[in-house]
């Protein structure tokens, strides 16, 4: 008998440079997971992006987002073969993949004060719910900048913005230095 792969009823999206991605993304991912009840989450990496400059490679980025949620099988990277911001190109292909899915959008309240000036962005959210972050101190968690954790790499001791996975990994690679 042929084996049935079960479709997600609710899909979450978030995207980003992840350069490098660090533990306030896992924790918003983990934490919209399970208060939302997602089934499924799509790590869409920017191979280039067009709002930041990138500091490592795109092979070395996705090998440590693979490491930060190498634990959770409801996560995994979404696969694109577009080289700017996937959001736009990759979301409405998410649709059409999982057309029976709910999808919700997973951004930073930095990106949800500009995202309605993105061109297109009525019919890209159509049917789309937001789940933002609040990247503010002063709360129970946190959520960090990679910026921020680039910065203290090279400083004694493993940054707090960073798992112990992919500050290794980060060192056995001389990546931000």
């Amino acid at each position: 008998m042929e084996k049935r792969l079960e479709v997600p009823k609710k899909i979450g999206v978030i995207a980003g440079g992840f350069d490098p991605i660090h533990e306030g993304h896992v924790d918003f991912i983990k934490d919209s997971t399970s208060k939302y009840s997602l089934d499924k989450v799509f790590i869409l990496i920017e191979k280039k992006s067009l709002h930041k400059k990138i500091f490592a490679p795109y092979e070395d980025r996705k090998k440590m987002v693979q490491l930060a949620i190498s634990d959770d099988k409801k996560i995994s990277i979404y696969e694109t073969d577009f080289d700017n911001f996937p959001i736009s190109n990759c979301l409405p292909k998410i649709k059409i993949q999982y057309p029976k899915s709910k999808i919700h959008l997973l951004i930073g309240s930095d990106v949800a004060e500009h995202i309605h000036n993105w061109e297109g962005s009525d019919e890209l959210l159509e049917d789309v719910e937001l789940i933002i972050s609040q990247r503010q101190q002063g709360h129970e968690k946190r959520f960090f900048k990679s910026g921020e954790a680039r910065a203290k790499v090279n400083e004694p001791g493993r940054p707090a913005e960073l798992s112990d996975k992919v500050f290794e990994y980060i060192k056995n690679n001389k990546l931000y230095l």
